[in-house]
């Protein structure tokens, strides 16, 4: 692996000066696994340091630092440069930044099983679907090629069965669909068998905020509905799923919300995007209420309902 260290001063739309004068150099080491540094001292001097040991030891013209005494934004992550570079990826564990102005507290972020600190990171990403939070029963990736409409990959400790579907349900990248899988995904203590399934758009399924989906189960959910604030606006979502309410991404029919609230203000009648969709609702009588939602594009496929306790 190779750290290189390149700049470049008031070309938003060239980057012929990274290759040639605002090339400082680089330093090589036998794996990019490890920590990597670097260093600025003075403002202009610069030590990049390898996992290994190596060093680069540069320093900025004099005439372009200026151009940098600004805030500093600090980006981490991958790109591919390339398109046949596309899919491929990288486990980033932490970052740290110290030695920062008097009133500024150093960095210290571990990505690991950890949430992103948002006030410190945000997500950048040309597919944020890919910036996958990596937990630490993370246990394998799964991949399958594309086009796979409607598929879904389900697991088993046995041919025989029982089958069932794990809990993510993961992203597409350069032709690829990736699951991460954690140990308590897995379908058997030593061995796992996987097969992908088309799954068929059967029912509707909402849920309210408390509520999870539970494929599989008789509901298709689990958790409470937490109790809402009478005249104060909240989100449910409405899912595509099958006859075992496992979720389908295909489903791309028209919704409809009602509510046994006289007086709610419900989002109107919008479709399923890949299968699902956010609806924000508002209701406004206290009481334990019903929020329901029905199928307008096919009105033979069950809708779903979920009750409510609205709060003075």
């Amino acid at each position: 692996a190779w750290s290189e260290l390149r700049f470049k001063t008031n070309a938003p739309d060239d980057n012929g000066s990274l290759y040639n004068v605002g090339n400082l150099g680089g330093v090589w080491n036998q794996t990019p696994l490890g920590n990597w540094t670097i260093t600025f001292e003075q403002d202009a001097n610069i030590t990049i340091t390898t996992p290994g040991g190596g060093t680069l030891v540069t320093n900025l013209p004099p005439d372009v630092v200026p151009t940098f005494n600004n805030t500093l934004q600090v980006y981490v992550g991958i790109v591919p440069n390339s398109t046949d570079r596309i899919g491929q990826f990288a486990v980033l564990n932490s970052v740290k930044i110290t030695g920062l102005a008097p009133t500024t507290p150093d960095i210290d972020s571990d990505f690991i099983a950890q949430p992103l600190d948002t006030n410190v990171w945000e997500v950048v990403a040309t597919s944020s679907l890919g910036v996958q939070q990596i937990p630490n029963d993370a246990a394998y990736w799964v991949n399958w090629t594309l086009p796979a409409l409607g598929f879904g990959l389900e697991g088993a400790p046995t041919v025989e069965g029982p089958w069932k579907s794990p809990k993510p349900l993961g992203f597409d990248v350069g032709g690829i669909h990736r699951v991460l899988l954690t140990a308590g995904d897995l379908p058997g203590p030593n061995a796992g068998f996987w097969r992908l399934i088309k799954r068929e758009f059967k029912k509707l399924q909402i849920l309210l905020p408390g509520e999870t989906a539970a494929p599989g189960t008789a509901t298709g959910k689990t958790g409470t509905p937490a109790p809402q604030a009478a005249g104060v606006e909240f989100n449910v979502v409405v899912n595509a799923v099958d006859d075992n309410w496992n979720p389908v991404t295909i489903g791309y029919d028209t919704v409809h919300l009602a509510s046994s609230d006289e007086w709610a203000t419900l989002a109107g009648d919008a479709a399923l995007n890949n299968g699902t969709r956010t609806f924000a609702v508002t209701l406004y009588s206290p009481g334990e209420q019903t929020i329901t939602v029905t199928d307008v594009t096919d009105t033979e496929k069950p809708g779903d309902t979920s009750k409510v306790t609205i709060t003075e």
